[in-house]
C-alpha cells in the first residue's frame, strides 16, 4: 500500500463519533489478516510511500519490542515474530528519532545502479537474431550518450533508471543503425529542453556517425492495436472543422513521433512544456489515431485529490468485475481507456510536501490498482495513465517526486519557432477566409502566399 495515496482515516481506520463503532482501515485490516496466519507463515506489510509522522507515529508500539498495535477502540493486536514491516520511501526528512531508532535502515544509492544490468535485461527479451547486433550498437555509443545526459540538466527531475527506461521505450522497431540512433535521440533526449536537445543530437552524431537531428520528425513504424499491420497516424482528419485541424509542421511531427510509441505500447507518459506550447493539442491529435480507445479527462486544480480519480474510474468503467486474480475495473465502452490528467502539478501538497494525487498515480503505475472505500484492492485492466503539466518553476506549480517521474515516460515540448508559426497561422487564415463569401470571390485571397503575408504581419504585431 502507499500510505499517502489514501486519506489517513482510510489507512488507519476511524471511529464513528455517534455510534462509537470502529471501522478498520487498510493497514489495520491487513494487520488482522496476518495475525490469523500460522507462525510458520511469514508475512510482510509493505508501506511504499512517503513517511510522515501523522501516520507512522501510530506504529511506534508495533515497531518496538512490544509488537503491539493499540486501536482507538481499545482493542489490541499483537504481532508474532513472523510479521515484518517494510517502509519504502525517498527520504526521511520528516521522520522523527522515535521512528528512526525503531527500524533498521538500508540506503540504496543511485550511484550503485548498474545501467548495464538494466540494458542486458531488456536485450534478453529481444528475438535472438537481433540481440548480437543490438548489443554491438549499445556498446558502441549508448553508454557514452547516457553519460552525457547524466551530466546535463533535465526538464523534469528523474532517476538514472527512469532515464534508461525512457531511452529503451523508443528502441522497439528499427531497420538500421540510423533508425536505432534516431530512437536513442528521441528517447534519451525526450526529457531535455530544446537547446540541450540540439547539443545532445550533435554529440550523438559524433559518437555514432549518423545524423539524428534531421530525422526526429520522421514517424517510427507503429503497429496497430490489433497487431494486424503498421498504421500512419500522420493523416489529416477531414471530418474536423478546418479551423481546428492540426497543421503538421516539423515540430508537431517530432512531438507526435515521441509520444505515439508510448501510447501504442500502453506505457504511462507525462508531457511537459510551457503554458500555451500545444501539449493538449498534440495529445488530442495523437488520441485520434488510437483505435477503439476512450479518453477520460481530469482537469486538475489545487484541490484535486485521490478520491476524484476513483470517482472518475467508476464513472467510466462501471462496477468492478470478478476475475481469477481478484476484482478489476475495465473500460466499459471501448477496448482501452486513456485517463488524461491535465495540469498534473497543480494540486497543492500537504505540509509534508506530498501530493496525494501523485502518490495514487505512483501506486496505479507500480501496482496497477488501488484500495476502495470497502478496503478491497481493485485492479486495473487496459487503462493507461497520460498527463501533461507546465514546468514546476511557474507560479502555482509544484515539483513532482522523482519516484513518480522515474516510472513514467517523460517528454518535453516547447513553443514552435517563428517560421512554423507563419505556416500554422497562414493555413488557419486561409481556411477562415475561404469560407467568407465576401472574400472568397477575390482572387487576391485565393493565394495562400497572401494569407502567409497576413499571418506574418499578425505575428509582428
Amino acid at each position: 500500500m502507499n500510505p499517502k495515496a489514501i486519506p489517513r482515516q482510510l489507512l488507519l481506520g476511524h471511529m464513528d463519533l455517534d455510534t462509537r463503532e470502529w471501522f478498520d482501515g487498510v493497514l489495520t485490516a491487513s494487520a488482522r489478516q496476518v495475525v490469523k496466519e500460522s507462525t510458520e507463515q511469514h508475512s510482510w506489510i509493505i508501506c511504499d510511500g512517503d513517511v510522515d509522522p501523522e501516520w507512522i507515529e501510530s506504529l511506534n508500539s508495533v515497531l518496538d519490542d512490544n509488537r503491539l498495535l493499540t486501536l482507538p477502540s481499545g482493542e489490541r493486536i499483537h504481532f508474532g515474530p513472523n510479521v515484518n514491516f517494510i517502509f519504502e520511501c525517498d527520504n526521511l526528512k520528516y521522520a522523527s528519532p522515535a521512528t528512526v531508532s525503531r527500524t533498521g535502515m538500508i540506503f540504496l544509492s543511485e550511484a550503485n545502479v548498474d545501467e548495464k544490468l538494466l540494458v542486458r535485461s531488456w536485450i534478453s527479451k529481444l528475438p535472438e537474431s537481433r540481440q548480437i547486433v543490438v548489443q554491438d550498437w549499445i556498446d558502441s555509443f549508448f553508454y557514452r550518450a547516457l553519460e552525457w545526459i547524466l551530466n546535463h540538466p533535465m526538464a523534469v527531475q528523474s532517476t538514472k533508471a527512469g532515464i534508461i527506461s525512457n531511452a529503451l521505450s523508443h528502441l522497439l522497431h528499427y531497420d538500421s543503425k540510423a533508425d536505432f540512433v534516431v530512437g536513442i535521440a528521441r528517447g534519451l533526449g525526450a526529457n531535455l529542453t530544446e537547446d540541450v536537445r540540439g547539443e545532445f543530437c550533435m554529440e550523438l552524431a559524433q559518437l555514432s556517425g549518423e545524423q539524428p537531428q534531421a530525422q526526429l520528425s520522421k514517424v517510427p513504424p507503429l503497429l496497430s492495436a490489433d497487431g494486424a499491420g503498421f498504421i500512419d497516424p500522420f493523416r489529416i482528419d477531414e471530418s474536423l472543422d478546418p479551423t481546428k485541424r492540426v497543421v503538421l509542421t516539423d515540430s508537431i511531427c517530432a512531438g507526435m513521433a515521441m509520444v505515439l510509441p508510448w501510447l501504442y505500447s500502453g506505457q504511462p507518459c507525462l508531457l511537459v512544456g510551457p503554458e500555451g506550447s500545444g501539449k493538449t493539442m498534440l495529445l488530442e491529435q495523437c488520441f485520434r489515431s488510437l483505435r477503439s480507445t476512450a479518453v477520460a479527462v481530469i482537469n486538475c486544480s489545487a484541490q484535486t485529490a485521490a478520491q476524484h480519480v476513483m470517482q472518475k474510474l467508476h464513472q467510466v468503467c462501471g462496477k468492478p468485475v470478478s476475475t481469477n486474480t481478484g476484482r478489476v475495473l475495465r473500460p466499459r465502452e471501448a477496448e482501452r481507456l486513456v485517463l488524461y490528467f491535465k495540469d498534473l502539478n497543480l494540486p497543492k501538497p500537504d505540509k509534508y510536501e506530498t501530493i496525494q494525487l501523485v502518490s495514487l498515480l505512483q501506486q496505479l503505475v507500480t501496482y496497477n490498482g488501488f484500495y476502495s472505500q470497502t478496503l478491497e484492492f481493485i485492479g486495473l485492466e487496459q487503462i493507461q495513465i497520460v498527463a501533461s503539466m507546465n514546468p514546476a518553476t511557474m507560479v502555482g506549480r509544484h515539483a513532482l517526486t522523482s519516484r513518480f517521474t522515474a516510472v513514467v515516460r517523460v517528454g518535453y515540448i516547447s513553443y514552435p519557432p517563428r517560421e512554423e508559426l507563419e505556416i500554422i497561422y497562414g493555413e488557419m487564415l486561409f481556411s477562415v477566409i475561404s469560407e467568407k463569401d465576401e472574400l472568397s470571390g477575390q482572387s487576391k485571397w485565393r493565394n495562400d502566399q497572401e494569407c502567409r503575408r497576413l499571418a506574418k504581419t499578425l505575428l509582428d504585431l
